[in-house]
């Protein structure tokens, strides 16, 4: 018998959704009982003061953390405070995108239209309810047309940016005029040393031209978001399979210690299936990316269907 979908997700990531935190707070002359209109007025106040995203292109707002009197809490209601300080995570999508996607989905799937969420939002959602993930952390998510960045820092989407350099754009730059998908697949044999072609050797060679121009590339993006605060040592690489091991080498190869908070370079861990086992069960999907799974994930912990 035939299942229909009940329900559907489509968590958008760069470059067509943005997203980043921002934080209201207020004070009372005496200790006061903390509601919930407490906390949805000061959400709806960050909103209003916000001046960079445009209201038509927002997808999501979302209260990350609330805290009292200086300090987290998650279940504020009900307790006394004399400060209360409310976060919330708001993001944008490209308008033909949010519009596009749920009218393709419930049409290919007979759904109703699907929830959409930001890749940050999916991300922090995992972030927070991994048992293997660190709770500070610098984030590079490399999709197909573009890259995002965000540091995390106590649970919450601190400082972000994204770039227009993404998977198929440094394939292209290395590959010339041969197929991507071949090259991408010659690049992770490279860095696993598993190479030594004639083919393998110019490779190398193209990929040691393109090389200089990403490194100034994402050490502007890296150094322009570490001024305000210096950046979370534990990085975790988000990207093609084939594509992990040479990233890996490429962060731990550049000299961003005067970014970090130790001064210490970074240190790279590519996001696996098995960093998300306490979220979600892939045993049945042995071909399912890392991509998916984070959806996946989020959609366990959205809805409390994990057992």
């Amino acid at each position: 018998m035939k299942r229909h979908v009940e329900a559907g997700y489509a968590v958008i990531r760069a470059p067509w959704a943005r997203s980043k935190t921002i934080r209201a707070e207020s004070r009372f002359p005496d200790d006061t009982k903390i509601e919930g209109s407490m906390i949805r007025d000061i959400a709806a106040r960050t909103l209003e003061t916000d001046t960079e995203f445009e209201r038509s292109k927002v997808m999501e707002t979302s209260v990350v953390r609330v805290e009292l009197n200086g300090y987290p809490t998650s279940r504020p209601e009900g307790k006394k405070a004399k400060r209360i300080a409310v976060c919330v995570l708001l993001s944008e999508c490209n308008p033909t995108i949010a519009k596009g996607v749920p009218e393709i989905m419930s049409r290919v799937f007979a759904c109703p239209p699907p929830t959409l969420r930001s890749g940050t939002r999916a991300l922090l959602g995992v972030l927070g309810a991994s048992n293997h993930l660190p709770k500070e952390c610098f984030v590079v998510d490399m999709t197909s047309e573009g890259t995002s960045m965000l540091a995390v820092r106590k649970g919450i989407a601190a400082e972000s940016a994204s770039l227009s350099e993404g998977i198929s754009s440094i394939v292209r730059r290395i590959a010339g005029g041969k197929m991507p998908e071949e090259t991408l697949t010659m690049i992770r044999l490279l860095a696993n040393d598993q190479c030594e072609t004639e083919s393998c050797e110019a490779l190398s060679s193209a990929i040691a031209k393109t090389e200089p121009e990403l490194v100034k590339m994402f050490g502007d993006a890296v150094g322009a978001l570490a001024q305000a605060r210096r950046l979370p040592n534990a990085l975790i690489l988000i990207a093609h399979d084939d594509l992990l091991p040479w990233l890996s080498h490429f962060f731990s190869r550049i000299d961003f210690a005067p970014f970090t908070i130790t001064t210490r370079p970074f240190v790279p861990n590519a996001l696996r299936i098995a960093d998300l086992q306490s979220v979600i069960s892939v045993e049945r999907v042995p071909a399912l990316d890392s991509n998916l799974a984070i959806a996946g994930a989020l959609v366990n912990i959205e809805r409390q269907s994990f057992t």
